[in-house]
């Protein structure tokens, strides 16, 4: 072969391996992009697999933040229920925004939008019976079981979404895997390339390699952190209550024969107490360090779940006796005898604890839980930091509860609460001088129910204070009635709840009524109890001090129940002190005298303090209180509370 044609044909290979570097550097660079967009691709899932994920978890939340309001009627509850709803509905527009180009996935996120607001209208309607109807009603709505129906199927939906994204992933690595292996070989058979060439390829695979390891390692620890939203609690990282549901039915289906467990809910007391005063931060860091060492108390097979958030459960199996179930809950309570330490912080804590045994008390998770709830509420009416056994007489008295509670609400809306009026003597002549207004429930059935039997369950559900307002309003109205009539009636005493007095606008409304009705304030009396002087003083002074200033008058009533100070008596300049009847009962035919009922009078009269007698059923009782100078009476042995009519006809033969 001639120079010439070497030097061609040298040229032309020249040119054909440039040719050739070149195409296969730009189909690497090609190759190099196809990878950098399956990175991208992994991240658009991992924001994808979050938001399905933080769905997941708004929806937990607000489950929760409903259930907290059916039970307390705490309305912060409704706060966090209504921030999670928002957070639902955002979550939702950014997902279907991320898959509106995959029609699939665009109708499953369509889908879980459907589903989750088919679970938000029936929480709502849950809530909506509790307004309208009562708990009963909404307890039965809960209790359908339609809700963790409707929330499996979200969690079906979810998953979905994820294990297509997941799909997808795996596709586009593969593909581009396989490309860059199919551009190593062309270049080993093409000859053409130089060794850079191959470095550079095989560099690129394994950069591919790296990028797809890293892809699986991200997918497996966003299914392991979904799998931990779904099971575990994110403060505690103990199971939740999805979680406990599953164990719960494990252990049953694992039982022998007459073997059995106990399941223990634990509610902290008092905690939105310590929340308000130390901050949610350190109430966090408190439930923390509460639940890692509760568990040091317990024994090793024991199961521990927190699934609210001052609600923990606690499992424990081979119990054989009551008697190992008390052992074991003494030790618990024996762990709140010591302080616990947060950042420098010592706090004291207490828990009631409900108790619910297999079978006896239930033969599946649900049935378990809400009797140990039950049991639970129980130890707290008791005074809590205690604990109960469920029993069924439990079960029924929550159930008529419920449905007391239901009648209270339609009794208002009804209007079948009725005043009776006790006249008030004046010890001195013998004389009406003003009467009491007393509250009776006038039950469809006939009943007259005493207000010992639901004034605690109105201070309770709220119904307390539109109760009161309408007591005052009415009898206020039958008072100015009486006077118009030229009736010699001078006094209307009426009694105040606490929560009334605390928690309303108790001075805006009573000015209202009375410039509603037209009474003067001077024949006005409100009785309180020493427990409103004792608490919160600085607030009370100044309501007590603005009512004084309308000129109402104020009365201690139930004196000497409450352990109040004289220097509270002097504090408070109060017009009159009600002496409790059972004071009373030391007054007997063969002991007439009553130290303490006489040292009170006298204690009252040098402060200038009227001294009101109440209870009082026998002659002789009026006889010692008359001899002991004490100013006014009321009782049996006078007058039983009367309609405003019968009022009238006493008045009339004055």
């Amino acid at each position: 072969m001639s120079k010439q044609l070497r030097r061609t044909y040298l040229n032309v290979m020249s040119i054909i391996a440039v040719f050739i570097i070149l195409f296969l550097t730009l189909f690497s660079y090609l190759e190099i992009r196809q990878l950098r967009e399956a990175n991208q691709w992994v991240i658009h899932t991992h924001v994808i697999i979050e938001t399905t994920a933080d769905l997941l978890n708004n929806i937990s939340f607000a489950e929760s933040g409903q259930r907290g309001y059916l039970l307390t009627n705490d309305k912060s509850y409704i706060a966090s229920y209504s921030d999670e709803i928002k957070n639902i509905n955002k979550n939702l527009a950014i997902l279907q925004n991320l898959v509106h180009d995959n029609l699939k996935q665009f109708i499953r996120a369509l889908s879980l939008a459907s589903l989750l607001k088919e679970r938000i209208d029936f929480l709502n309607y849950a809530l909506t019976q509790y307004e309208k109807q009562g708990p009963s009603q909404a307890v039965k709505a809960v209790m359908t079981g339609q809700g963790q129906h409707l929330t499996e199927k979200i969690r079906d939906v979810a998953y979905e979404i994820i294990s297509e994204e997941n799909k997808l992933l795996t596709k586009r690595s593969t593909e581009a895997f396989n490309s860059t292996l199919k551009t190593i070989i062309w270049i080993l058979l093409g000859n053409f390339f130089s060794l850079a060439i191959i470095i550079s390829c095989l560099m690129v695979l394994n950069k591919h390699l790296n990028y797809r390891q890293r892809a699986e390692k991200q997918i497996r620890d966003k299914e392991e952190e979904l799998y931990r939203l779904a099971y575990f609690d994110v403060l505690t990282n103990l199971p939740n209550r999805a979680a406990l549901n599953e164990k719960i039915e494990q252990i049953i289906n694992g039982l022998a024969d007459n073997q059995t467990f106990a399941l223990l809910l634990l509610n902290i007391d008092n905690f939105k107490n310590i929340n308000d005063s130390l901050g949610h931060k350190l109430g966090d860091e408190l439930l923390i360090v509460f639940a890692e060492r509760l568990g040091n108390f317990l024994p090793a097979n024991s199961i521990i779940s927190r699934i609210g958030g001052d609600e923990f459960v606690i499992i424990l199996q081979n119990v054989e006796q009551i008697k190992d179930i008390v052992t074991i809950v003494k030790k618990i309570q024996s762990f709140f005898s010591d302080p616990q330490v947060v950042h420098n912080h010592r706090v004291f804590v207490t828990g009631s604890i409900g108790i619910s045994i297999y079978p006896n008390n239930g033969t599946d998770a649900k049935s378990l839980l809400k009797n140990a709830d039950i049991a639970m509420y129980r130890a707290k009416d008791l005074g809590k930091n205690n604990y109960q056994f469920c029993t069924p007489e439990m079960a029924i008295e929550v159930e008529e509860r419920a449905m007391f509670d239901y009648h209270l609400h339609q009794a208002l809306q009804r209007e079948e609460f009725i005043l009776l009026y006790q006249p008030k003597m004046s010890l001195a002549d013998g004389k009406i001088i003003g009467v009491e207004a007393l509250i009776r429930w006038n039950r469809p059935d006939g009943k007259l129910i005493s207000p010992d039997y639901f004034i605690s369950l109105a201070e309770s559900n709220g119904l307390i204070i539109p109760i009161s307002a309408w007591m005052v309003r009415t009898a206020c109205y039958q008072m100015k009635k009486w006077q118009e009539a030229g009736l010699p009636i001078y006094n209307l005493a009426i009694n105040v709840s606490i929560r009334q007095f605390i928690i309303s606008d108790f001075v805006g409304s009573t000015r209202d009524i009375l410039q509603e009705t037209g009474l003067d304030p001077q024949f006005l009396e409100l009785e309180i109890t020493e427990r409103i002087l004792m608490e919160n003083s600085y607030n009370n002074f100044s309501t007590l001090l603005t009512l004084k200033s309308m000129g109402i008058k104020i009365t201690i009533d139930d004196f000497g129940t409450g352990y109040s100070s004289l220097s509270y008596l002097r504090l408070f300049s109060l017009d009159k002190i009600k002496i409790d009847k059972s004071f009373l009962q030391e007054i007997q035919v063969s002991h007439p005298s009553s130290p303490i009922i006489k040292a009170i009078i006298v204690m009252a009269h040098s402060l200038g303090i009227i001294v009101v007698a109440e209870g009082v059923e026998t002659a002789l009782q009026a006889e010692v209180l008359k001899s002991y100078h004490c100013d006014e009476a009321q009782g049996f042995y006078y007058s039983h509370p009367l309609p405003a009519q019968e009022i009238e006809k006493l008045l009339t033969k004055l």
